[in-house]
């Protein structure tokens, strides 16, 4: 209720005096730019977690280029019960904290390829 009066001052019209010039875009209500950053962060949020799984089947592949993609597309291995992925998980946190920051999620660089 109390954003309501902001979202009325808000506006993606032409201050008082002003007129758009011909190359400008239309005004757009601020709730359409809203639903356009939203889905704009979704497809960051997709493009980073692509980004870290791929970095880290690169990584063990580096380790043991005989593990096959198709083979880890299948799933766990036989024999994984939930307690063990979950102790897996636990022994591999550091190591995926590890990965996640090489990953560069703002294009500046900084990548560790040792």
């Amino acid at each position: 209720m109390g954003i309501n009066p902001m979202l009325d001052c808000i506006g993606f019209e032409p201050a008082e005096g002003m007129a758009l010039l011909p190359g400008d875009r239309p005004p757009r209500p601020i709730l359409i730019w809203c639903q356009g950053a939203w889905e704009v962060f979704k497809e960051f949020t997709h493009s980073i977690a692509h980004s870290a799984v791929v970095h880290t089947l690169v990584v063990i592949r580096s380790h043991y280029p005989s593990v096959k993609p198709e083979v880890i597309m299948t799933s766990f291995a036989r024999g994984m019960s939930l307690a063990k992925i979950t102790k897996l998980e636990d022994k591999v946190e550091e190591a995926a904290a590890k990965l996640a920051g090489d990953i560069d999620r703002f294009n500046v660089g900084g990548n560790n390829t040792e």
